[in-house]
């Protein structure tokens, strides 16, 4: 119901904005629009003249209820669209910062919910780091990401 009128309402305007372009100058041009603004209005006002007012009721009804679990679903969609953006860049982050320090390495970043939200949880390291780059990178993961260095799992190269 409300798609329709939504899709009607933007072909009246679509047909208005092409009869105003096209419409020349002068009084025929007025005419036409005049004629393209009586027809907008036409489309816009046009479900209140034919309304039927338990059907508009139940269409308002039928918005405000909704599926537990479809909206379970979305939540646990949502949460691991947001897992997988955040993984990314945190992983991204550490790749930055470990070639910073002059550190070839490769990153995976595990995320758990927390207050309803992912955040990064661990994160494993492959790398080759003397012992200054692990101490340096490990301490930026802890304090930027909030990983602690406990999890934090470094395995060679």
């Amino acid at each position: 119901m409300i798609r329709t009128y939504l899709i009607r309402l933007t072909a009246a305007s679509i047909l208005c904005a092409m009869i105003r372009r096209m419409a020349p100058e002068g009084s025929a041009g007025a005419a036409a629009r005049l004629g393209t603004g009586l027809l907008l209005l036409l489309a816009l006002f046009r479900p209140i003249a034919s309304a039927d007012p338990v059907r508009a009721a139940a269409e308002v009804a039928k918005m405000g209820s909704y599926d537990p679990l479809a909206a379970e679903s979305f939540s646990a969609e949502t949460n691991r669209l947001l897992s997988s953006l955040i993984s990314g860049q945190a992983e991204a982050y550490i790749l930055d910062k470990a070639g910073e320090l002059g550190l070839l390495v490769e990153a995976e970043v595990e995320m758990r919910i927390s207050d309803y939200y992912p955040v990064p949880w661990s994160v494993r390291i492959r790398g080759s780091p003397t012992q200054s780059q692990k101490a340096a990178l490990a301490a930026d993961i802890a304090e930027k990401l909030g990983i602690p260095e406990e999890r934090q799992e470094w395995w060679g190269m």
